[in-house]
């Protein structure tokens, strides 16, 4: 879309409602489920880092997503460096892996708004 069909629906990306995560030649989504392990990544919702949120839902999800990622052991940590590192990616710290969607989700909810997250491979 383009800034001005975003504009129609009222929404305008900003620094204070969107936010990006690149990784190069592996996907974000793939190191951190691979971080995860499959027990934890099997509980995480969405599929593979991809999920909306309707503004009712925010809340939950954010108990659900924080009890996933929060606190992430240094044997996920080393695990989703690991699988950074195959691509361009040793700059990418892999905390923000772990943080970015709760992130995402404690902004929404302060702004009473929906979250879409979406991952790509390109």
């Amino acid at each position: 879309m383009t800034g001005a069909e975003y504009k129609q629906w009222g929404i305008e990306p900003t620094e204070e409602n969107a936010s990006v995560l690149i990784a190069d030649r592996t996907p974000a989504a793939a190191a951190l489920y691979f971080g995860l392990g499959p027990d934890r990544a099997e509980r995480l919702p969405g599929h593979f880092g991809a999920l909306f949120a309707a503004p009712g839902d925010v809340g939950q999800l954010l108990r659900t997503v924080t009890a996933v990622l929060d606190h992430p052991s240094s044997e996920m940590l080393e695990r989703a460096q690991h699988w950074l590192a195959r691509g361009n990616n040793e700059s990418t710290n892999p905390e923000e892996l772990f943080a970015f969607i709760p992130r995402a989700l404690r902004m929404a909810q302060a702004r009473n708004e929906g979250l879409v997250v979406l991952t790509a491979r390109g």
